[in-house]
């Protein structure tokens, strides 16, 4: 059986919503417990969660989830840093990295699967683009690891995207909530329209 990791970046300082926004209210639970949920519905094969900031208190949240939760004490440098915390513990069958936000309540689960059955058969880094807009999460071959290694501040895997285009399949989705993220309280509202709109409050 093929195993894949999912790294869930929970550790940015979320100042710019005035507040701790992975524990704003989403369903009843919080945006970080809905991301969690929806990673373990998929084909993945392990769920790490990167904390940093109120790290305590997210930490109690997740507790009853079968998660590894690492605590990355240099969370206020950048998403690099968590990213190359998550890849320490990730388990040794790992054969896919799974790069995924903490703040992105409405990823789709399909979605999470559609792109993990093409990498076990394109064995390419898979991101998912949206009208021509790459988003998120995006999968790597294990074999990208050291370069994920090798990054620093901000930039996630962005820059190993553009570098290695020629191993990048951009999985076509007709949904926009790959671009979706919680970096203000605005955000956080126009998220919910949208969900309100298509439903998703209702399933």
């Amino acid at each position: 059986m093929s195993w894949i990791s999912v790294l869930v970046l929970a550790a940015g300082k979320g100042q710019r919503a005035g507040l701790q926004k992975l524990l704003l209210p989403w369903r009843g639970k919080t945006i970080i417990e809905e991301v969690i949920e929806t990673f373990l519905m998929t084909k993945v094969s392990e769920v790490v969660v990167v904390l940093g900031r109120d790290y305590e208190i997210l930490r109690n949240i997740l507790s009853k989830y079968p998660v590894k939760v690492v605590y990355n004490i240099n969370y206020a440098t950048g998403k690099a840093s968590s990213i190359k915390k998550g890849l320490q513990v990730i388990d040794v069958r790992c054969e896919g990295i799974l790069i995924a936000m903490g703040d992105m309540p409405l990823i789709d689960p399909e979605l999470v699967n559609r792109m993990i059955d093409v990498f076990l058969e394109k064995r390419k880094i898979v991101v998912p683009v949206w009208e021509g807009k790459k988003g998120h999460p995006v999968l790597f071959p294990r074999a990208f690891q050291a370069e994920l290694m090798k990054i620093t501040g901000d930039e996630g895997g962005k820059g190993i995207v553009e570098k290695f285009h020629s191993s990048v399949f951009e999985l076509v989705t007709d949904s926009p909530t790959i671009l979706m993220d919680v970096d203000t309280f605005e955000d956080y509202e126009r998220i919910i329209e949208y969900a309100r709109s298509v439903g998703y409050f209702d399933k």
